[in-house]
């Protein structure tokens, strides 16, 4: 699949994706402020990505075609894809629950796509099983060690990404542990299971995926976020008194429980959001504005908290009372009419403060612990790579729109020489591939923007993915100076740069193959 064409369908299908949702505005521009979110006809039907702006004030809502294509089980009904999250830089992570082969249970995936690269599949005719304004670039970032019903999903402040279990066997937990929190490691593709609540009573069938709302108390059930101003886990979970209500788990547990010996998995208490007498204590959401409950997000600035229903849409709350404001957006922009609400992810985002610090291509290929956590943050996407017949007569291409979990990849494009290279065009890759990775670290993850140096990436990226080799050396000059104009400042607080590891980092090598031939 070619970039080019990519573009291309973007333009004609979600024209204001392209104009309202860039990472870099100036600097008196308000904060990006999106909610991501899945949207369908009924429970079990028609599943597809939707986002609501929320930047300008007014709720702008677009439905990203009307389906998903499945790259492992290769389907196109989209059933049961009800979970989302989304990471700093902007990259969308999905769950499909309940998956199936031929009618038995399926091990969980997750999948993932850059939120400026959603892709509505163009039917070439005879032969091709993708149908037309499907999602088709969802890539397999790891298979977690779950079956059956998890039905929520969230990006951590570790970078890794939080499961819940409403349903659900695991060999992470023993195998007898149906409902619980786990966490997944995008940067190794590992599943940890983080606990359970204590004193739980699951009333269902794992292997069959069903919970009991009704009879189940003190359990995880649908989705979760971390509350930016406490910092905890905040989810819906029915209480010991069988209410739909939202549980609060302390971060400092959430992010290290199940981690390592040292760090075992725990169970937690009860706690409601905000704490016992509070707002959350004895309401149930079962009975309010969306008496079907799922996702959960929250404003990254102010601590704002949304709320949705199955396909009921999504609804402002009052975190404080515990009282909704309203369901977001009017009119052809309504997220209940247009049966939003199957599961929620939230990204408000300005610029990263920065002092203009950069580092070079080499600092990244030789400070492994840094460059490790800026792949795991997704800050990198080099595009769809095509090979050419001088590089390889089989032809196909090297997707690398997500990295998470493809470090070794990327260490192996650094630690290959243009000179190793059998073509011009793989010379010409490897010079601008070192220069643009180096870029989009130094954008996305150290935060030094401005839009001329999106624009500038925004074209790398294309002409990564072509065969000019002019234009690709051009861009690779033009990076090279940004990469190199900050290099002599500091980096702000939190980040360090660690101490450099080059032996480490050739070590996680791989050949990048044809495609930098």
């Amino acid at each position: 699949m070619h970039v080019v064409r990519r573009v291309g369908v973007m333009l004609a299908s979600v024209i204001v994706l392209l104009t309202i949702m860039m990472w870099a505005k100036p600097a008196h521009a308000a904060p990006m402020a999106e909610i991501w979110a899945l949207q369908g006809v009924a429970e079990g039907k028609a599943f597809t990505i939707a986002k609501i702006d929320l930047s300008t004030g007014t709720a702008i809502t677009t439905v990203y075609g009307v389906g998903i294509h499945d790259p492992n089980i290769g389907d196109n009904d989209s059933k049961d894809w009800t979970t989302i999250a989304v990471s700093h830089a902007r990259v969308l992570y999905l769950l499909r629950r309940l998956p199936e082969i031929n009618g038995v249970p399926a091990n969980l995936h997750v999948y993932a796509v850059p939120a400026d690269a959603i892709n509505l599949h163009v039917n070439a005719g005879v032969g091709d099983p993708i149908p037309n304004n499907v999602i088709d670039n969802l890539q397999d970032v790891g298979m977690l060690q779950l079956q059956q019903n998890c039905d929520g999903l969230c990006f951590g402040p570790d970078d890794n990404l939080y499961i819940t279990a409403a349903a659900a066997f695991s060999p992470v937990s023993g195998g007898t542990t149906p409902n619980g929190l786990y966490r997944f490691r995008i940067a190794t593709g590992a599943t940890e299971f983080v606990g359970s609540f204590a004193n739980s009573t699951f009333v269902g069938n794992a292997p069959g995926g069903t919970i009991d709302e009704n009879q189940s108390r003190t359990v995880f059930y649908t989705d979760c976020a971390f509350d930016p101003i406490t910092g905890d886990l905040v989810g819906d979970g029915i209480d010991p008194n069988g209410k739909l209500t939202l549980y609060q788990l302390p971060k400092s547990t959430v992010l290290t429980a199940g981690s390592d010996a040292a760090h075992p998995s725990v169970q937690f208490a009860w706690s409601y959001f905000l704490g016992s007498g509070g707002p959350w204590d004895g309401i149930n959401l079962a009975t309010g504005a969306s008496p079907n409950p799922d996702g959960v997000a929250f404003d990254a600035v102010t601590g704002d908290l949304y709320l949705s229903g199955d396909g009921q849409g999504v609804i402002h709350y009052d975190r404080s009372t515990a009282l909704p404001f309203g369901i977001v957006g009017t009119g052809a922009n309504d997220t209940a009419a247009l049966h939003l609400g199957y599961d929620l992810a939230m990204l408000v985002s300005a610029p990263p403060v920065s002092n203009g610090a950069t580092r070079t291509w080499g600092f990244y290929k030789t400070h492994l612990a840094f460059f490790s956590a800026v792949v795991a943050s997704g800050a990198i996407n080099l595009g769809d790579i095509q090979i050419t017949p001088q590089q390889s007569m089989m032809g196909g291409s090297l997707d690398l729109t997500v990295t998470t979990g493809k470090l070794g990849i990327l260490e192996g494009i650094f630690n290959k020489a243009p000179g190793d290279a059998n073509t011009a065009v793989g010379q010409a890759r490897l010079q601008l591939a070192h220069q643009l990775i180096a870029a989009e670290a130094n954008y996305y993850y150290i935060g030094t923007q401005s839009p001329a140096v999106l624009a500038l990436i925004n074209q790398a990226i294309v002409a990564l993915d072509g065969t000019n080799t002019t234009l690709m050396l051009s861009l690779e000059s033009q990076l090279d100076a940004y990469n190199n104009s900050g290099d002599s400042l500091g980096l702000l607080s939190p980040l360090t740069e660690g101490k450099a590891d080059p032996k480490g980092a050739a070590a996680l090598a791989v050949d990048p193959g044809p495609a930098f031939n």
